[in-house]
């Protein structure tokens, strides 16, 4: 019985492992520093995630950083061309663009044969400049687990912008969401610190 019951606990202990954030003391303002880059007003965000993963001729970083309930998540894939770069954010462009696209109603007899997401629910497409570079970003809401394509008002917890941008001196592609609870979102608060992305010199 006491074999059984530690063998639960254990198995109970591991669950809360994978669900649970672990404790971190380090900001995003450590990780500017270490990597040779910056951007102005989240400096001070507590990272929650740090994940480093190889390819056979990239290097994936994800850091995910949070402020009270504002989330920033920013993904750096070093080793890119930037032919590659461009195939990938045109992928993103059209991932994002096709979850608000008409699709096949899935429930036969309705009135109509597809479903629209309503035009006040789909992200608005803006472009600023970052780095020198024109850059579109996306304006959109998300979630409470931060994915995109909700069409319902209810459903909506946060609201933000998203775009990626590629530093040739680097050959990396750098893709930033950053989103705020829906009341809360100020889109000019948003594009400033988007914009205020700097890279670095390091190579």
């Amino acid at each position: 019985m006491l074999t059984k019951y530690l063998a639960r606990l254990v198995i109970v202990f591991i669950f809360l492992g994978f669900f649970t954030p672990a404790f971190s003391s380090e900001v995003l303002h450590d990780i500017f520093t270490e990597l040779d880059f910056s951007f102005e007003g989240i400096e001070d965000f507590s990272v929650q995630k740090n994940i480093v993963r190889e390819a056979d001729k990239s290097v994936s970083r994800t850091i995910i950083a949070r402020k009270d309930e504002t989330t920033v998540k920013i993904e750096i894939t070093e080793g890119l061309s930037a032919q590659d770069a461009d195939r990938y954010i045109s992928e993103r462009m059209y991932v994002i663009e096709s979850l608000f696209k008409r699709l096949p109603n899935p429930y036969p007899g309705m009135i109509t044969n597809t479903i629209e997401c309503p035009e006040s629910f789909k992200p608005e497409k803006t472009e600023i400049k970052i780095n020198g570079q024109a850059v579109s970003v996306y304006v959109l809401n998300s979630t409470p687990r931060f994915t995109y394509g909700v069409c319902v008002d209810e459903l909506i917890k946060y609201r933000g912008v998203a775009a990626s941008l590629y530093v040739p001196g680097k050959k990396a592609l750098f893709r930033v969401e950053l989103f705020f609870p829906k009341e809360q979102f100020d889109k000019e608060k948003a594009l400033t610190i988007l914009g205020s992305f700097v890279p670095g010199k390091k190579t």
